[in-house]
C-alpha cells in the first residue's frame, strides 16, 4: 500500500505511507456524537481496511504509542498466538 485515507464525516484525509511505517496517525478535530468512520490502505492494484484502528482524544505525552494508550499489541515475531491472551 502506498496510501493511507481516513474518511470521519465530513473530514477526509489522505497521506502517503512511509515504506517502513508501522503506523499512519491523523490528526482531526470532530463534534461530539456518533460519526460514520472509513479508513482505507490503497495500493495500485487494490483498496483495503485496516485490521485495527484506535481512535484517542485529549492527546498527552506518547499519547499515540501503544504504551501510551494502554493497548496490547500483537507482533507477528511474538508467536502464533497474541501475547495478551497467551496462557504461559
Amino acid at each position: 500500500y502506498h496510501t493511507a485515507q481516513l474518511s470521519i464525516g465530513n473530514v477526509r484525509q489522505s497521506k502517503k505511507i512511509p515504506i517502513d511505517a508501522k503506523e499512519i496517525t491523523f490528526t482531526v478535530n470532530l463534534k461530539k456524537g456518533l460519526i460514520n468512520l472509513s479508513p482505507t490502505f490503497i495500493s495500485d492494484e487494490i483498496e483495503a481496511t485496516p485490521y485495527y484502528v484506535y481512535i484517542t482524544h485529549k492527546p498527552f505525552k506518547n499519547w499515540q504509542t501503544p504504551q501510551g494508550m494502554n493497548i496490547p499489541v500483537y507482533s507477528p515475531n511474538y508467536g502464533k498466538i497474541p501475547p495478551q491472551i497467551s496462557k504461559n
